[in-house]
């Protein structure tokens, strides 16, 4: 059990250390950028009422509002404004434009709750229209993919700029790519191989403990059976696999993940308490980790 309890530690703590540092990644600016991301130029601005349109954004009256951003991660705090973002195709390193190609735009936050695409069309004033995001259904996207993916034509200029109009509920943290798609394809591959190594050492460990407890009859391993569980389904929920699995609609995986994430809180203090033998060995204890479990309902509720 304890090594088991190891071996669960060590792939939580590299998927929380790995998996963020995938996320915000900054490559570097390269003329032959086919070998990874390039990271674009972004300018935003902040809509409080979520009453502004695309064509009153893209008007010169309002480029004044919008504010240059360093970096292609934008990270905000809470908010329930809706933010615009232009984002600026990145320029080759001799100063040129990318050629035409096919692009992808990813949006490396898979919970987002709205994400809205704006690409210039053939005709002065018109705009093609693409939306994402966790609260609009799970797949209203170019490809199914655990993050947010647009396609870019490749008939688009990289001198245009493209739109994007984004709202968060929580932490607005958005790791913003542009792919070539023979990139992304490599990207994608070790991306989804490290995915399911994890998932796949997580879901050996939960048969593996069910069947002790099937034998044993003992709680301990029912408790901890029942937290692997539900923080396998939490982590698929948080960084996105889970929305490959199927389309849940509109706001069903955010209730997934939080109320995964109640049980995973309540069944980590009960399997803690029936391992230390609390009621024998440490009866305070015990009665501090009663009071912290209701914490748990309390995640499902809100």
């Amino acid at each position: 059990m304890r090594h088991a309890i190891r071996i669960m530690l060590w792939a939580i703590l590299m998927a929380t250390l790995a998996v963020p540092s995938v996320w915000s990644q900054e490559a570097a600016i390269a003329a032959a950028s086919a070998d990874g991301p390039m990271a674009p130029r972004l300018e935003w601005f902040e809509d409080p009422k979520g009453l502004l349109t695309i064509h009153e954004v893209a008007s010169a009256a309002l480029r004044h509002r919008f504010q240059p951003h360093e970096g292609s991660v934008l990270a905000l705090l809470p908010s329930r404004s809706y933010f615009w973002l232009k984002v600026h195709p990145a320029p080759t390193e001799r100063g040129r434009p990318a050629g035409p190609t096919a692009w992808w735009l990813e949006l490396a936050n898979p919970n987002l709750d709205e994400a809205d695409l704006f690409l210039e069309g053939g005709l002065p004033g018109t705009y093609q229209v693409k939306t994402a995001g966790a609260l609009r259904g799970s797949w209203e996207q170019d490809l199914r993919y655990r993050t947010i993916l647009f396609q870019i034509p490749s008939g688009y200029s990289p001198e245009r700029p493209i739109f994007l109009r984004i709202r968060n509920h929580a932490l607005l943290n958005v790791p913003i790519r542009l792919w070539r798609p023979e990139a992304f394809e490599r990207f994608a591959f070790l991306d989804l191989f490290f995915f399911g190594l994890l998932f796949g050492v997580l879901a050996s460990m939960i048969l593996a403990n069910f069947f002790i407890f099937l034998t044993l009859w003992d709680r301990t391993y029912l408790w901890y059976v029942l937290y692997m569980a539900s923080m396998l389904v939490y982590l698929a929920c948080l960084f996105g696999p889970f929305r490959m699995a199927a389309d849940f609609g509109p706001g069903r995986v955010l209730m997934i993940l939080w109320v995964a994430l109640g049980m995973a809180f309540w069944f980590a203090f009960l399997f803690c308490r029936e391992f230390l033998d609390t009621q024998n060995n440490a009866p305070g204890l015990g009665r501090l980790l009663a009071v912290v479990m209701a914490f748990g309902p309390v995640i499902l509720v809100l």
